[in-house]
């Protein structure tokens, strides 16, 4: 169900509601808390992650080759916020380190701003 207030043409922001079962919505409690994350800063990242996928259109695009063309270095690939919150979650195993993520708005912004500059 989406939820973003009264009907406007634009929205910048978007509520989502997930209907889970008993055990699904457990599951995404227990990996919340193993990424130390609150459950909807994981569920956010899911969603930022599924959005940045190329889709195959674009994939078979960049991977056809012309006939007499040199191939191209294969593009660049975008770090996505799943991959961030995840190695930030294998360094603090590693290290011993605090669990959690100080402010996800400002990681996630951080994880973006690559892609704004293209």
């Amino acid at each position: 169900m989406l939820l973003d207030g009264p009907a406007t043409r634009y929205s910048t922001h978007m509520k989502v509601t997930i209907d889970l079962s008993p055990a699904q919505a457990e599951r995404v409690r227990q990996e919340a808390e193993r990424l130390g994350l609150a459950p909807e800063d994981l569920a956010r990242a899911a969603v930022a992650d599924l959005l940045a996928t190329r889709d195959d259109d674009f994939e078979a695009a960049s991977t056809t080759e012309e006939p007499g063309v040199v191939p191209a270095p294969r593009l660049m690939r975008y770090v996505t916020l799943g991959e961030v919150v995840e190695l930030h979650r294998r360094l603090l195993q590693a290290t011993r380190g605090a669990p959690g993520i100080r402010d996800f708005g400002a990681l996630e912004s951080a994880v973006a701003q690559p892609k704004a500059s293209r």
